[in-house]
């Protein structure tokens, strides 16, 4: 996922991308919605050209946040940026995870990244 962030500000530096977690971005809403500052949480989110969340799987269950990520979502697609997830199972397999979330992670491509265990004939 870096190094998909790395290839896009190496062609285009004037691209703006952001990284974090699921948890850093959780946080960040419940911050915002805490300090009655949720402007500013949209204004760092949603303006951006690519944002790459790692754990994505850390927002279900989280009715607030997810609405949040909803908004983003569509409003980063929308501008014709690109949002990159990662998580540690598919999203059909994220319980508490809203459909309207789901059907939009499905929607992109999905690859399963999964250890892989080389032998080597030592003959």
């Amino acid at each position: 996922m870096c190094a998909v962030g790395l290839r896009i500000i190496n062609k285009d530096p004037n691209k703006s991308i952001y990284f974090c977690s699921g948890e850093e971005f959780t946080n960040d809403i419940v911050e915002g919605i805490r300090n009655k500052t949720t402007q500013n949480f949209r204004n760092k989110y949603r303006k951006l050209d690519l944002l790459l969340i790692d754990d994505i799987q850390f927002i279900a269950g989280k009715d607030a946040v997810q609405e949040e990520f909803f908004h983003t979502f569509n409003a980063i697609v929308g501008a014709g940026g690109q949002v990159i997830l990662t998580s540690d199972r598919p999203p059909s397999e994220i319980s508490k995870l809203e459909d309207r979330l789901k059907s939009r992670f499905e929607a992109g491509l999905i690859v399963d990244i999964a250890p892989r265990i080389l032998s080597f004939d030592a003959r």
